[in-house]
């Protein structure tokens, strides 16, 4: 039996109003996460480390600061948030882009709403994440709840640089070169190596950070 949030009014899916639940009727497909959980202390909005830089003081004494930074959050992080195959990858992704709605500071790559889409949906009808008409709403309440980062030529002359410089798969270097063209210094996802400087991008497994 699997109950969802009903749809609030106002946008978006991803930091609605508590307004009650309704059970689903048919298939047990994990279809829009209108959220209920609470987090865990030890989540992405209560630690230091994730999305988030210390400014020291001027001297001994002195508060340090924290200070919000830009994420790019990589396509497997938004497909976990529907697999029900991966309860904990699950939670934790849920709170990524719980936080990142509260911050502002997540954004998403236009690859990843393409790769979302096309993953969420593949395979036989009864082994897919989502039916196609879910993961289209799902893909559009994503773009009204975050930041979309378009490509250009920057980003396709990066990735390819990217790609001949550290080793990475195509579409992984594709998606490293976002942020790196676009000023974005932490990548979230479980791709790359947890904890590596790309060129300016640092990478974070968020399933390693939070579990």
């Amino acid at each position: 039996m699997i109950y969802v949030l009903r749809r609030p009014e106002k946008p978006s899916a991803w930091y609605p109003p508590i307004s009650g639940c309704r059970k689903r009727d048919s298939t047990p497909k994990h279809v829009c996460v209108y959220l209920t959980r609470q987090w865990p202390d030890n989540g992405p909005a209560k630690r230091e480390g994730h999305g988030l830089q210390r400014l020291s003081g001027a001297g001994p004494g002195k508060n340090s600061t924290l200070v919000a930074v830009q994420m790019l959050i990589d396509t497997n992080v938004l497909i976990y948030c529907y697999d029900e195959r991966f309860p904990d990858k699950q939670r934790i992704a849920e709170s990524v882009l719980r936080d990142g709605i509260a911050s502002g500071d997540l954004r998403i790559a236009h690859q990843s709403i393409v790769e979302f889409v096309a993953s969420t949906t593949r395979g036989a009808p009864e082994n897919r994440i989502l039916e196609f008409a879910d993961a289209r709403r799902e893909a559009e309440e994503l773009m009204a709840s975050f930041t979309i980062i378009y490509p250009d030529e920057s980003v396709l002359r990066m990735a390819l640089r990217g790609a001949a410089a550290y080793g990475l798969s195509w579409f992984d270097a594709h998606i490293w070169a976002y942020a790196e063209v676009h000023g974005i210094r932490e990548l979230l996802s479980e791709d790359f190596q947890h904890g590596r400087m790309y060129g300016t991008v640092t990478v974070q497994n968020p399933f390693l950070l939070y579990s």
